[in-house]
Parts: C-alpha cells; sequence; structure tokens
C-alpha cells in the first residue's frame, strides 16, 4: 500500500503542471518580487527552451546582446541588426523571463514571464515600460510601484 501512496504522490506534480497551461498568473508582481531569479546578461545564456518559446511568441526573434548594436527606432539602420536588444533575463525552478528593449514607433522595454512546464515554456504574462533597467530588481521596483503595464500575450504582438 506505501508504495501505491508514493506513486501518486509522483505522478501528481505532472498532471497539475500539464493542467496549468495557459493559465494566467494571479499576482504577476507577487510572483516577480518574491522569486530568486537566476539572471543572465547575454543572449547565448538563456535557456534553450527560453529562447524557444520567445521565437514561438513573436515574428522575429533575434536579440542583440546588451550594449551591441540593434536597430532602435523604425527607421531601419541595418537590415542585419535586429530589433530587439536584450536587458537582463532570469529563471527560477518554474519560472522565467526575458526583459528586453525592442524597436518601433518610440523605443521601449518589454518582460514577458513564462511557466516552466518540464522542458517547455507557457507564456503567462508580459508588460511594458520605460524606466531604465540594468538587473531583475530593477524590474521588481518597477513591478512594485506598478510602473509596468500589462499587455496582451498573444504571439506577433512581441
Amino acid at each position: 500500500m506505501r508504495s501505491s501512496i508514493v506513486k501518486i504522490i509522483l505522478v501528481c506534480p505532472v498532471f497539475l503542471q500539464a493542467s496549468m497551461v495557459g493559465q494566467p498568473i494571479a499576482d504577476p508582481k507577487a510572483l516577480f518580487v518574491s522569486t530568486k531569479w537566476r539572471t543572465v546578461n547575454n543572449c547565448d545564456s538563456i535557456a534553450i527552451s527560453d529562447r524557444k518559446g520567445f521565437a514561438q511568441m513573436t515574428d522575429d526573434s533575434k536579440m542583440a546582446d546588451p550594449s551591441k548594436p540593434f536597430n532602435s527606432t523604425d527607421f531601419m539602420i541595418d537590415e542585419k541588426l535586429p530589433r530587439r536588444r536584450l536587458i537582463v533575463a532570469g529563471s527560477s525552478d518554474t519560472y522565467s523571463f526575458i526583459a528586453y528593449q525592442k524597436s518601433g514607433r518610440g523605443l521601449h522595454n518589454r518582460l514577458i514571464i513564462f511557466r516552466l512546464i518540464g522542458t517547455k515554456v507557457d507564456p503567462v504574462w508580459g508588460g511594458v515600460f520605460t524606466d531604465s533597467v540594468g538587473t531583475s530588481l530593477d524590474i521588481s521596483v518597477l513591478m512594485s510601484a506598478g510602473k509596468i503595464e500589462q499587455r496582451s500575450i498573444k504571439r506577433d504582438s512581441w
């Protein structure tokens, strides 16, 4: 009987995770502020699952590393340069995020939070902001102050 109980306990987390796909975060501010993030500051260090999830949400997932050149306006200076530049990315055991700059009609910053489900990611929250940031702590401060405006996380809007 004891081994049956152990099997149920091991199976339940997978079932619960699968049922969470597409579910929004109840309190993104609390989640972001309370999570201990492992951060990276270059695109090659972003987890492959996060990069794939990001690519599925965008029309062009190329991104420059921080301080590297990119097309920062809607006028394309160099077609070879990406339209996005990484600010910081991070992960925990259950969530990850990518914060980046995006060109267009005015340069702006974007934050997308993913829920990690096995080896895949599910986008669960997105927001835009204009304040300058460089770390996950900076983003936590903005989240706490309500300075990151929630946006739809539909594909191609990122």
